[in-house]
Order: structure tokens, then sequence, then C-alpha cells
């Protein structure tokens, strides 16, 4: 793969990167996202986060992270329907980096009737979703496409959370900076990994199955495969895929030839589901069907979703399937 000096990427109005930059940049995009920051005179009660498809990644990403290390629920919606507990004590966030409406008009409609506290996180200085309206706002470089902007919208939204007095955050996150550094370079130095995929991924329907606190990981390989290649796909998570979808398609002679089941893991087992994985794998190979497994070392599982995400980005599965 090609090089870039990274440090030497000016994150302003208007940035120009080549594709490839962008979806390797999320590092110094999560650093320079982080750098938005309010004063606010509360303390955030409970967060929701509405994106339009594109954008809906980093709130993803949080809600993961919420489930495991917050002190302040987090939940991520990419619908038009309002959950019922949104009310005063709720902070909002509307987040489109193009700018796009789509189905947040309908949100916001609803949101102006609970009352709750509005944020806006984009890169579209004049969106016309927030036009008059009396709210925050975060206004992104722009210049990028959507889904490659997922750490300027990432850091935006924690350093924006860690004002709200989300105890915590800009460290955890803060903290992943270095390593995620690292882990790309790795893959920017050596791609052999990629083109291994080649035999795994052709004329094949994937499925990506995560653990239940790392949804954001088989969402994001899903949308985007779909993108890349047009074609058919599908994400879950364990032991879900254990107590119900494997009794269906076990049998790679009787059903389904072309699916495969893509399990993403820690790489050790630390409780119950990494021990179903486990049992998972015994079954499939006694089958013979065919999987892949996909390990995400990392000291915390917030760093292992991370690995995750940014995964799916270097992964070009056009030239995968060539």
């Amino acid at each position: 793969m090609m090089r870039t000096d990274y440090e030497s990427i000016r994150w302003e109005d208007g940035v120009e990167l080549a594709p490839w930059v962008e979806r390797t940049s999320f590092p110094e995009q999560l650093r320079f996202g982080m750098g938005f920051s309010k004063k606010y005179d509360y303390k955030a009660g409970k967060v929701c986060i509405f994106s339009t498809t594109g954008s809906c990644t980093a709130g993803d990403i949080l809600c993961d992270y919420s489930n495991e290390f917050s002190d302040v629920c987090i939940s991520s919606y990419s619908s038009a329907r309002l959950p019922g507990w949104v009310d005063s004590d709720t902070d909002l966030f509307l987040v489109s980096y193009s700018g796009s409406v789509g189905e947040l008009k309908g949100v916001l409609e609803k949101a102006k009737q609970s009352g709750c506290r509005i944020h806006a996180v984009t890169s579209d200085r004049d969106w016309e979703l927030i036009h008059g309206l009396d709210c925050d706002v975060c206004i992104l470089p722009k210049g990028m496409a959507s889904d490659c902007a997922t750490g300027l919208i990432l850091g935006a939204l924690v350093g924006m959370l860690d004002s709200l007095g989300v105890s915590g955050i800009r460290d955890d996150f803060e903290a992943m900076v270095p390593v995620l550094r690292e882990y790309r370079d790795f893959f920017l130095l050596d791609d052999d990994w990629l083109k291994g995929m080649r035999c795994f991924f052709k004329g094949k329907v994937p499925s990506f199955y995560s653990y239940p606190h790392m949804r954001s990981v088989g969402k994001r390989w899903r949308t985007t495969f779909i993108k890349e290649i047009g074609d058919l796909a599908f994400d879950s998570e364990f032991p879900e895929f254990n107590h119900n979808e494997i009794v269906g398609w076990a049998d790679a002679k009787e059903h389904s030839w072309d699916l495969l089941p893509v399990f993403f893991s820690r790489g050790v087992v630390l409780n119950m589901n990494d021990a179903i994985l486990s049992c998972t794998l015994e079954v499939l190979d006694s089958k013979g069907r065919d999987y892949l497994i996909i390990d995400f070392e990392g000291c915390n599982d917030l760093e292992r979703i991370l690995k995750g995400v940014m995964m799916a980005d270097f992964v070009n599965f056009k030239g995968c399937l060539q």
C-alpha cells in the first residue's frame, strides 16, 4: 500500500484527500475531532444519537462503548422513530456529515415536543435541518465521503460528551490514538492479509457475527461490503447464531453453499460467549462449512471495536473479489 505523512494533513474546511488516505486516517481524524468542546453548566443524564445512514458508525461505536465503560447511557439510531424515554433530561445529537436530512426531519419534529436538549454535528454550514433552530452546532471539515469521516464524527462526539460530563470518555479515546496509529501502520507495511481474503469472499454472501457489545463492528463490515461491491451481506451477533441460525444451514452439503459466516473474535476465552464461539466452530468444522474468523486483540473491548471498524475500512472488497 501507499504511505503518507499523516501528520502533515491540514484538517481544515474543504480538505481534499486521496480516497485511500480518507480510509486510513482514522486515528488522526479522531484526535482532531476531539478538539471540539464547549462548556456546559450541567451533566448529561441520557444521550441519544440519531444519524443518517452514512454517518451512523460513530454513534454505534459510542453505544457499544457505553455498554461497558460509560456512566451515562448512550443510544444510537438510524431511523425516524424517537424513543419514548427521550425527555428534558436527554441530550439528543443529530448527525449528518454531508448535511442530508432524510429521516432526521421527523426525529427533529418529535424531539422539539419532548423538550430534550438538541445538538448537531455536520460539515454543512447551511444544513437546512437546523436552519433557525437554537441548538449547539459542531461544524466539521468538509470534502470527505460520509463513511470515510467516521473518525472526525466520533472525535467530535467524544469531545462534546466529555464537555457534558461523561466521565473518562476523552481519556479512554485519547489513549487509543497511538495504538490505532501503530495498528494502521502495520497493515500499510504488509497487506498480504488482505490478499489472503480473496479465496474466502469470492462468490460468497458473508454474514458477519460480533459479540453483543461489539455490534458496531459487524454492521460496519456489512455496510462496507454492500457499498463496495453492491452485493448481499448480513450482520448479527452470537450466541444468537449458535442457538438458532446454525440449525438451519450448518451443513454446507445441504444448505446455502455461498453463505460465508465471518466471526469477529477477541482471540482469547474470557467468558461464556467465547466458549460458545469455540463450540460453534467445532460444529461448522464437522459439517464441512467454510467460515472465516478474525481476531481483534487488545487491552480492552474499546480497542478491539476500533480496530475492527478500522479494518473494515482497510479492506478493499473490490480488490478481494478481482
